[in-house]
């Protein structure tokens, strides 16, 4: 190699973008891994929001009554833009949306023949979900791919923000980066049916704008396009609706500072809201020219109702009771709802806010927990001399915590009203929205704490703990995941083996294909047939295989139930 092409690649491996380029090419590779062992619905609300986009892809449009809301389901009444996107993503791929089918357990009478684990009781896992992808299956993982491409996105603004906050700090920029992207929970959520990531990317270039315009608050248009960022993160996910207070706050105190009229203030924030209700109308627009309920509710209570009822969020349906006065929603909450105290919101919280659990085990428990306690109060000490000793930080410092404040209280609202532990203490509703202000604080405050010559060790030997602990998480998922039934349900499947053949055994079975792979080393035969059910069969089939030689003896045998049992 030239010494002209050598220094041109050093300077490639020392320019600014390649380092965190790496960071998110491992990312990804790690998340599609996380979606490839990911049994379907371990992800959060993936069952449900797979029928929401089932419904947006066959009738290409959103519900238009509350009939259709209920055929959706639980989230009909949520902002719908991720659906949407997996939708359309999906029809370009011309779905065939009944095969295979997804199987419920409970739905067949046969389910105490299922050889299934306890962990998985609710749907059951066949090959159907092996690739080649097809059918609901390949639109499940459309969706989490497109998940992973939000969260690498919302890696690069995380990036780009702590460069804002730290200008010229590469090295802090690049590990707050890297502690996001091998934070378990933010690893697994990002690669899940969910739309959290999408919320997490337009809260971060929400809050990368917002930085901006801090530094430059005469430049009118990033006014403009704040309020279309608030606006679209809006239709993701309700999250974001107390984000209008930030920005509020912000710019009044921008205008205090450069000591400008209120006339100066209103006129930034009609912009942002102009371009709030802007990029946000299509969905609000949509509910109230279809949905409302103005000739029998009245005004209020008939344009609140399409957005506060009609789902499963007791939050909403409560909310939509105080708003109106008590004419919609939940006066009080539901009959046998399980009350939930507050200390344990906190723990449940705290303890989804980092990792993920499998089957009721959480990886790491307790040590990884303890060690996090450790470093938080070690940040937080870092922080408070911060704030003690250097002044001009302050205002980025209370941004910062402001912006996660915002965050922790939503979640403890609607722990408040619906008491229900399950549906709000989930630390993702905190982290994914407040990611870049998490990861910024955090590493902040540890490099003031820190000696300078112990910082940067310090700092990646974090990295190197949250990306093991990250592994071991991928470990428990493997060994979380169920072996796949054997068992497929889409007809192409009977052309996968090399030899066809047509034998069929009464009126509702044949075999149509079938393989041999010899293992002569171990002295095995592998044998692989495939089935066709030609109706519902009511019965397991005993099956008898015989090895013969080349005089028709038989040298070998095999007797069992196909499946090993498991498939009837």
């Amino acid at each position: 190699m030239s010494r002209t092409n050598f220094f041109n690649l050093q300077w490639v491996f020392r320019h600014p973008i390649f380092i965190p380029s790496v960071v998110v090419v491992v990312y990804v590779v790690a998340a599609i891994t996380f979606s490839e062992l990911m049994p379907f619905n371990k992800g959060p609300d993936e069952s449900i929001n797979l029928d929401y986009v089932e419904f947006i892809a066959q009738q290409n449009r959103l519900p238009i009554s509350y009939d259709e809301r209920a055929e959706v389901g639980p989230k009909s009444n949520w902002p719908p833009l991720y659906p949407l996107l997996v939708a359309w993503i999906s029809n370009i791929f011309d779905i065939d949306w009944q095969s295979p089918q997804i199987k419920i357990f409970w739905d067949t009478f046969r389910n105490r023949a299922l050889d299934v684990q306890a962990k998985s009781v609710w749907f059951i896992t066949t090959e159907d979900y092996l690739w080649p992808y097809v059918g609901p299956i390949l639109v499940l993982h459309i969706g989490r791919w497109l998940s992973i491409v939000f969260g690498a996105a919302t890696l690069w603004l995380v990036y780009l923000t702590c460069l804002e906050i730290w200008p010229g700090q590469i090295r802090l920029a690049l590990t707050a980066t890297t502690l996001l992207a091998f934070i378990p929970s933010f690893m697994f959520v990002s690669a899940s049916l969910n739309e959290d990531a999408l919320v997490a990317l337009l809260a971060a270039l929400y809050f990368w704008l917002l930085l901006r315009l801090v530094k430059r608050p005469q430049t009118i248009w990033l006014y403009g396009v704040l309020g279309l960022v608030l606006g679209v993160s809006v239709t993701a996910k309700y999250t974001t609706v107390v984000l209008p207070v930030e920005v509020l706050l912000v710019i009044a105190v921008i205008a205090r500072q450069t000591r400008q009229n209120w006339r100066w203030w209103l006129t930034r924030v009609m912009i942002v809201g102009l371009g709030a209700m802007l990029a946000s109308s299509w969905w609000f627009g949509w509910n109230f020219w279809f949905l409302n309920q103005v000739k029998e509710l009245g005004l209020m209570s008939g344009l609140l109702h399409p957005l506060l009822t009609g789902g499963y969020d007791v939050t909403m349906s409560r909310l939509g009771n105080f708003l109106s006065g008590g004419e919609i929603g939940l006066s009080d909450l539901p009959e046998g709802t399980q009350i939930g105290t507050f200390s344990r919101w906190l723990q449940v919280t705290f303890l989804s806010f980092w990792g993920v659990s499998f089957g009721g085990q959480l990886p790491g428990w307790p040590y990884m927990y303890i060690f996090i306690g450790f470093v938080l109060v070690a940040a937080g000490v870092g922080l408070w001399r911060l704030w003690q000793t250097q002044l001009a930080v302050r205002s980025r410092l209370i941004l910062l915590a402001g912006h996660i404040g915002l965050f922790v209280i939503a979640p403890f609202v609607r722990f408040w009203l619906s008491r229900r532990i399950g549906q709000t203490a989930q630390g993702r509703h905190i982290l994914f929205p407040a990611a870049v202000a998490v990861v910024a604080l955090l590493v902040w405050g540890l490099t003031t704490i820190l000696p300078r010559r112990w910082q940067m060790p310090v700092l990646a030997g974090l990295i190197i703990v949250f990306m093991a602990w990250t592994s071991l998480h991928l470990g428990e998922l493997s060994a979380f995941a169920p072996s796949p039934l054997p068992l497929r349900t889409v007809e192409q499947a009977a052309t996968w083996l090399s030899q066809p053949i047509d034998a069929q055994f009464g009126d509702g079975l044949e075999l149509v294909s079938f393989d041999l792979v010899p293992n002569p080393p171990q002295g095995l035969l592998r044998l692989n047939l495939a089935w066709h059910s030609l109706a519902y069969v009511n019965e397991s089939y005993l099956l008898k295989v015989e090895l013969v030689n080349e005089v028709g003896k038989v040298v070998s045998h095999w007797l069992g139930y196909n499946g090993g049992g498991r498939v009837p």
